[in-house]
């Protein structure tokens, strides 16, 4: 709903609903900030402009400080990210000065990698928060100690959309980055010419039943125990064997010359 919400406009009333800007550009906003159903969501659009293209192309990674933490993420979304955090956040504390209500991040393409920077940096500074991510045919984002720091912080809270084919998802290749975020719905193959548009991610939204949801929900659930049971084995000191004593310490050496060494005081 809060998607659809995002795709028709309907949440468009004034008091309710910001669109936000690059800092480069005042024509075409980066996003929009709605409040709807006691919630906040975040929409960052994808790539729409030749200078978006080449960001998009700038696949060398640049760190990006998190609180007391500091990661290697895609340097042209990075840039992207930058350019638009003072105008989200402002419409952000417009619509929710308190920042006490459950918050979603969400973004298509480029603007799925947008927002999965946009979500950990928000999760992080704000750790009591609900932070949630769904990204849309998103790229790959972090390097590998980011993407850990971002499986640490919302892995269970994001959901990646992604259409079977999209090869948007298959970017930047795998070795300087990787996928974020355990939850997947992986849609049926469309026309390759279609595959990555929005209005096929909006088909791909509409279709999506709560049995799907209850699965996701119930996958992301087993893998939480899962690694709770890991954690607690690396954790946990190494069994005795049962019936077998535990091994004697060594005998002390014998006496030498009719003398115990042992009882000889320090000199």
């Amino acid at each position: 709903k809060l998607l659809n919400d995002v795709f028709t406009s309907r949440a468009s009333d004034g008091r309710y609903f910001f669109f936000f800007f690059y800092d480069h550009s005042q024509d075409e906003p980066a996003g929009c900030v709605v409040r709807v159903d006691n919630k906040i969501l975040v929409y960052y659009r994808g790539t729409a402009t030749t200078k978006e293209i080449m960001s998009d192309l700038k696949i060398k990674q640049k760190s990006l400080p998190f609180g007391d933490q500091e990661v290697f993420v895609h340097s042209g979304f990075k840039n992207e990210f930058t350019l638009s955090e003072d105008a989200m956040n402002q419409a952000i504390f417009d619509l929710d000065d308190t920042k006490s209500l459950p918050i979603i991040f969400i973004g298509h393409s480029m603007g799925a990698a947008i927002a999965q920077i946009a979500g950990l940096k928000h999760a992080i500074l704000h750790p009591h928060s609900d932070t949630k991510v769904i990204t849309l045919g998103g790229p790959r984002v972090f390097g590998h100690d980011a993407a850990k720091l971002y499986n640490e912080t919302l892995d269970f809270n994001t959901l990646r959309i992604k259409q079977a084919g999209d090869p948007i998802c298959n970017l930047p290749p795998k070795g300087l980055y990787t996928h974020a975020g355990s939850n997947k719905i992986k849609a049926s193959p469309t026309e390759k010419m279609k595959m990555h548009k929005p209005e096929t991610y909006q088909n791909i939204i509409n279709s999506i039943n709560q049995a799907t949801l209850d699965a996701v929900n119930v996958r992301a659930n087993a893998l939480k125990i899962h690694n709770q049971i890991i954690d607690a084995k690396l954790s946990a000191p190494p069994p005795v064997p049962t019936g077998k004593r535990p091994p004697m310490p060594p005998e002390p050496p014998p006496p030498r010359n009719g003398i115990n060494n042992s009882s000889r005081g320090g000199i």
